[in-house]
């Protein structure tokens, strides 16, 4: 971390802002600091929260609202490991998701709205739940109180959400609400919110398989197969045209009169 001369005046909102949230010990403490080095902060950061051993975490935080502070580095060490090396080493899945929780864990306080915008960008699926699972232990901690509001294109994201949570879809005109149930699949979110499905879907496997075993025994005119009508329709219209289940629907579909 270096200090800089200001980049220019700040903003009267900004001044008053930081003259709320700063007492006049920490201007003091500040002034001190600025006049008395130019050496490095060194910031450490563990289970404890920040320390700086030249300037209390006030005085660095009043260094970086001003932007006289700016980072030059951040060093890190993966779990179980004493090797140190720089965050910008991190691939840009690990970076994205590392500075994404420093952020929120740094900014988030109770009755936060906290927006993120497309968070799989850029992360491993399996990254994404533990991304989610990681949001939610700073939100049941810091702000129990405010608001989450997370968009994407992830069904592993939206799979992520926690029971009770309201899903919006915007894909049509007109948005379709749901209420979040515990413990759906990812499957169920493709199928159920995105539209999308594959002949290995576990929920497409069920619904033929029940179909069928409804002709083998009791015919196409059974009302349980017709019951079943909607989901087929629906599951067929998520198949790609080549997936060789869609003639197995259309079968299906023909002969119980509802093609």
């Amino acid at each position: 971390m270096e200090d800089a001369d200001l980049s220019g005046p700040v903003s009267d909102d900004v001044a008053r802002h930081i003259l709320e949230e700063f007492s006049e010990n920490v201007f003091n403490d500040f002034i001190k600091f600025m006049s008395s080095t130019k050496a490095r902060l060194i910031l450490s950061m563990g289970r404890g929260g920040i320390h700086c051993k030249t300037a209390s975490n006030e005085v660095v935080r009043l260094g970086f609202m001003l932007d006289i502070f700016s980072l030059r580095d951040v060093t890190v060490k993966r779990a179980g490991s004493d090797l140190e090396f720089s965050i910008f080493e991190l691939s840009s899945g690990e970076y994205h998701m590392y500075t994404n929780l420093m952020g929120l864990g740094f900014g988030v306080e109770e009755g936060s709205l906290m927006l993120l915008d497309e968070p799989d960008n850029s992360l491993h699926p399996q990254w994404q739940r533990d991304f989610m699972a990681a949001v939610h232990g700073i939100c049941q901690i810091g702000m129990k109180s405010g608001h989450l509001v997370v968009c994407t294109h992830s069904p592993l994201i939206v799979s992520a959400s926690l029971e009770g949570s309201t899903i919006v879809d915007l894909s049509n005109d007109e948005p379709v609400i749901s209420v979040a149930s515990y413990g759906a699949s990812s499957d169920d979110i493709l199928l159920e919110q995105f539209g999308l499905t594959s002949s290995r879907n576990r929920i497409v496997v069920d619904v033929v398989q029940r179909a069928v075993s409804i002709i083998e025994k009791d015919g196409f005119a059974h009302p349980d197969l017709l019951a079943l009508t909607d989901q087929l329709v629906s599951i067929k219209s998520a198949l790609r045209r080549e997936d060789p289940l869609v003639e197995v629907i259309d079968a299906i579909l023909g002969e119980s009169g509802n093609d």
